[in-house]
């Protein structure tokens, strides 16, 4: 893909060329102007079934916090380790704590005695950085199939979803 002039775009229209087997992304901005086009090939899709994700077990940590933990943590893998009262974010030199009597995060359907855990990639750190700004709150959850998944809700109806394999 070319280089795309640094300016801020107000709006982008996503086309499907579904003959063509591409698809087409045009940035605008009605201020100045300016309209960018990209195209992109269609890959097949490599679908997975990730399983029912379970929402009744949950942590959710405001976005700056999670920006701040893909930043600080600077590592592609990060071991979730999760119970009723706090989440550790651990890698090998490293172990960030949130816990959520001091409103660091909010976690949902764990009792006293149980603890769950699963990995999160945390890179590329930059691609990490822009989810946490497009939502106020990021949320953790595991599937029935052991997926951990990354949800930042963007608005009423809209979210991203971002899988990770179980490791093994």
């Amino acid at each position: 893909m070319k280089a795309m002039k640094r300016i801020l775009y107000t709006s982008i229209t996503l086309s499907l060329r579904n003959s063509l087997n591409q698809m087409l992304l045009q940035f605008h901005n009605s201020r100045i102007g300016e309209e960018q086009v990209r195209q992109l090939s269609l890959l097949p899709s490599r679908e997975k079934d990730v399983g029912e994700i379970d929402y009744g077990i949950f942590v959710s940590i405001d976005s700056e916090v999670f920006e701040r933990i893909a930043t600080d943590l600077n590592d592609s893998n990060a071991l979730v380790t999760l119970t009723n009262s706090q989440v550790k974010f651990s890698v090998e030199a490293k172990e960030i704590s949130l816990v959520e009597e001091r409103r660091e995060c909010m976690i949902g359907g764990l009792s006293r005695s149980q603890e769950t855990r699963f990995f999160v990639s945390l890179n590329p750190i930059i691609f990490f950085r822009d989810l946490a700004h497009q939502s106020k709150r990021i949320w953790l959850f595991k599937s029935a199939k052991a997926y951990s998944i990354i949800i930042a809700p963007i608005g009423l109806y809209a979210q991203f979803c971002v899988y990770f394999s179980p490791r093994g």
